[in-house]
């Protein structure tokens, strides 16, 4: 199911350390979970649009984590942090675009709770468009000893805006029945009806045969007397 498989590769997200070997496969879950969301409407068929763009950017961060292991260079460092800021600026474009798609499904089914969290979740993800900010080296020149405090406070935000989406997508994964989701269960009742088809059948072929037994024995013992 989309909105299952989608919350499995967010949830990914809530490592803010080594995300360079995870976000690799964080970017490929949630982009098997938006395709199959793509067709829904038009902004979880952006979102997954920007969920590749994220996924090759992970396999950028993939490869510059795993360089850095034989070779450290200031280049590479400063390679590293712009790329970093990327990453989080993908990871704002994906988010709104999620949540924004999550917002409309819940208006079409009238689940306006829903529909209201993922609206407010809307404001809180600047808070991605700000840690993209702070990964920039040259920002950290110009503030000096408080940028320490402002990545802090931006982290935190981060955290809480992942773990809030990763409620409203799991709330969206349990509230809102996809057209797969109705197509397994015609599937499943198709194949239930079936069933009870073939054991009336067998219950029939078994009474059937004990009838047939019970007349042949009823006759054996006439031609007996």
């Amino acid at each position: 199911m989309g909105f299952g498989t989608l919350f499995i590769g967010y949830f990914f997200l809530i490592n803010i350390t080594y995300f360079s070997y995870t976000d690799a496969i964080a970017a490929m879950v949630m982009l098997t979970g938006l395709y199959r969301l793509s067709t829904v409407n038009r902004d979880f068929r952006r979102a997954m649009i920007a969920s590749a763009v994220f996924a090759l950017i992970a396999i950028g961060e993939l490869a510059l984590a795993f360089t850095g292991f034989f070779v450290y260079s200031d280049t590479l460092t400063m390679i590293n942090s712009y790329l970093g800021a990327i990453r989080y600026a993908a990871i704002f474009v994906l988010s709104v675009f999620i949540m924004r798609g999550i917002y409309e499904v819940a208006r079409e089914v009238e689940a306006d709770d829903l529909a209201s969290t993922a609206k407010r979740s809307l404001p809180i993800s600047f808070s991605l468009a700000f840690a993209a900010l702070t990964e920039l080296p040259f920002l950290s020149v110009l503030i000096g000893k408080p940028m320490a405090y402002v990545y802090f406070i931006v982290l935190t935000a981060v955290v809480f805006f992942v773990v809030s989406a990763l409620i409203t997508i799991y709330r969206a994964y349990a509230s809102i029945c996809m057209p797969e989701d109705l197509e397994r269960e015609r599937k499943k009742t198709k194949q239930n009806a079936l069933t009870k088809f073939y054991d009336s059948l067998e219950e029939s072929g078994k009474k059937y045969a004990e009838y047939r037994r019970e007349r042949k024995s009823a006759k054996n013992s006439k031609r007996k007397k």
